[in-house]
């Protein structure tokens, strides 16, 4: 279920000689980096289709070619197992074309991700016990440029120009190097006192920091599919996000949230702004989202997709 994953060429071939068939999710092709030269930034550069070896015929060539023994022989047992399986079940349109793309021709099955929106619902209401002022706007996700946290970070510069008590909440919980990178963006641009970093939190507090939020920016500028939406939908916080790929599949603009040009800092901070000085407009955002989860991403439905893909799978000849 995951472009890196080097154990899926090991379990594939078992699978082959048990005359197992295997379903296989590509989560986030540009994950790969066999296939973008830039996984921060993959819409920014061309896709190198060419590079991917799926064949031990390609996997000969490369070798008596390139003579990088090691790096070739990785490229084949990640990609491999994409070509052996009998069935592919993308979590996006967007995954299945660009599978479709590498030149995969097994029948596909979409099926998204999906949160427990009965247990989100149920979780015990806890307010965050933060002294900040407000508005709260909350950015769930690693600190790299691929999450987006610098345009979050340049985004609130804007805010603060119209709403100057607001504060950024960042969710992460990863090494101290990068959130000093984060720090220093801020310090760069006069924001740092408005910037908080909260490091890792439960399950428990991420839920109810959704809750007490204002709006959720998700400045992403790539994702695999992206569950914190669905997460914040599920706890009744505003989005404001990326017009990109998948993303979009999720989010429709001025229906369940709010979709903002790509690397564009200002309009982030421009939406962010009329989202929180619009008090129904955001309760129809959040409404949006509630209906969205109920017609889209039912837990029961989508299993049910997946069983008929794996009958399907079982019904394929080995």
């Amino acid at each position: 279920m995951h472009p890196r994953n080097v154990l899926a060429s090991q379990v594939t071939a078992w699978a082959k000689r048990q005359r197992i068939p295997t379903v296989y999710t590509w989560l986030g092709p540009f994950h790969d980096h066999y296939l973008t030269p830039d996984r921060d930034h993959p819409f920014e550069v061309t896709a190198t289709y060419h590079r991917l070896i799926f064949e031990r015929r390609q996997l000969w060539q490369r070798l008596l070619l390139e003579r990088r023994p090691r790096d070739i022989l990785r490229n084949y047992r990640l990609h491999w197992p994409l070509r052996a399986a009998v069935l592919l079940l993308p979590c996006s349109q967007f995954e299945a074309d660009i599978m479709r793309q590498m030149g995969m021709t097994q029948p596909q099955v979409v099926v998204p991700l999906w949160v427990d929106v009965p247990w989100i619902e149920q979780m015990a209401h806890e307010p965050p016990v933060l002294d900040l002022p407000r508005p709260w706007l909350l950015f769930v996700g690693q600190l790299t440029r691929r999450k987006g946290y610098d345009l979050a970070i340049q985004a609130l510069a804007e805010v603060l120009a119209v709403l100057p008590q607001a504060s950024l909440l960042i969710v992460s919980g990863l090494n101290e190097a990068q959130r000093e990178d984060g720090l220093r963006l801020a310090r760069e641009l006069g924001v740092e006192r408005h910037v908080h970093m909260l490091g890792y939190c439960s399950d428990a507090e991420l839920i109810n920091l959704y809750r007490a939020s204002d709006a959720l920016l998700f400045p992403t500028r790539y994702e695999g599919f992206g569950l914190p939406l669905l997460e914040a939908m599920a706890a009744g916080c505003p989005i404001v996000t990326t017009d990109i790929p998948v993303v979009r599949e999720i989010v429709q603009h001025h229906e369940n949230g709010l979709l903002v040009p790509y690397n564009d800092a200002a309009a982030l901070g421009q939406a962010v702004v009329e989202l929180v000085q619009q008090p129904a407009w955001r309760e129809r955002l959040i409404a949006g989202g509630r209906q969205t989860l109920q017609e889209r991403y039912q837990e029961d439905a989508l299993l049910l997709h997946i069983e008929d893909a794996y009958e399907q799978a079982c019904d394929a000849k080995m």
